[in-house]
């Protein structure tokens, strides 16, 4: 989160900011909360996540949100547009992290055209 001079302000909690009553913040549940926005939407830095969170009533510092997102095994890979964007592996089968739904895999290489190989 950003206060009005620019600063982050990644301490801040709903009651404070005026926001509704916060959330139970257990690990799983913030866990939970990060990989359900990874999926749905392109999060392109932890400030934007931290704001996305604390919108749905989850404050949570910049060194809680860091170390869950490794703990998630997120990293940045980049999307269709070629921007930088946090993925998460997928449960179950598919261990590499891919784009949110609705944004297609980038193709390149011999996968994307076999007779360029």
């Amino acid at each position: 989160m950003t206060d009005a001079q620019g600063t982050e302000n990644w301490g801040a909690s709903q009651t404070e900011s005026g926001g509704g009553p916060s959330v139970p913040q257990t690990r799983t549940a913030r866990h939970r909360r990060i990989v359900d926005i990874l999926n749905r939407q392109p999060v392109r830095s932890q400030s934007q996540l931290a704001k996305l969170l604390a919108d749905d009533g989850l404050s949570v510092t910049q060194a809680t949100l860091s170390r869950d997102l490794d703990e998630l095994g997120a990293v940045k890979i980049r999307n269709t547009g070629g921007e930088l964007i946090y993925a998460v592996p997928s449960e179950g089968g598919f261990r590499t992290p891919q784009a949110p739904l609705g944004s297609p895999p980038r193709r390149s290489g011999c996968a994307a055209s076999p007779a360029s190989c």
